[in-house]
């Protein structure tokens, strides 16, 4: 785990709701979310390029996405998913696909990506923001890299700067 250092420490400004530890570690995470909870306005004026699936298998990326949801979020799970819905289909900007095709935000059913009917209450989205208070201890498997991708997009959705700060 890296430190920040002092010196660096007062040009971060202090959020208004405490962040876990584990953001503390990544300055660009710190920054993106610091200006997005004081109220500057998201940079989502740009397209959204997905990166490849296999970025998501990385635990720490697993947990940014958590702290950046759970931060930016109410953490109760079902407004989580209620925000990602709002997010996705909220979004008119375009978005890319890692391959460089289009990616089609209106075709996305998170009901299905999250699999709403097989778990109706959420709890793969209540582990998923747990993961913000501690590192997840193995790579997630080939069914939940979907899971990891719609929170990603989500994200970059709403707050594209803060999504690159977890995915540069």
């Amino acid at each position: 785990m890296t430190h920040i250092p002092p010196y660096l420490q007062k040009y971060i400004k202090r959020s208004p709701v405490p962040l876990p530890p584990a953001a503390n570690d990544n300055i660009a995470l710190r920054k993106a979310l610091n200006a997005a909870l004081n109220g500057e306005p998201a940079n989502d004026s740009g397209p959204i390029h997905l990166p490849p699936k296999e970025a998501y298998r990385d635990p720490f990326v697993m947990q940014g996405l958590s702290i950046a949801v759970g931060t930016l979020v109410d953490t109760s799970r079902r407004d989580a998913v209620e925000w990602l819905c709002a997010a996705l289909w909220d979004y008119h900007g375009s978005a890319f696909a890692a391959d460089g095709s289009t990616y089609y935000l209106c075709c996305v059913d998170p009901d299905a990506i999250l699999r709403s009917e097989e778990d109706p209450s959420f709890r793969w989205v209540s582990r998923f923001l747990s993961w913000q208070h501690k590192t997840p201890k193995q790579k997630p498997h080939n069914d939940v890299l979907p899971r990891l991708e719609l929170m990603y997009l989500g994200l970059a959705c709403t707050h594209l700067d803060v999504a690159h700060a977890i995915i540069p």
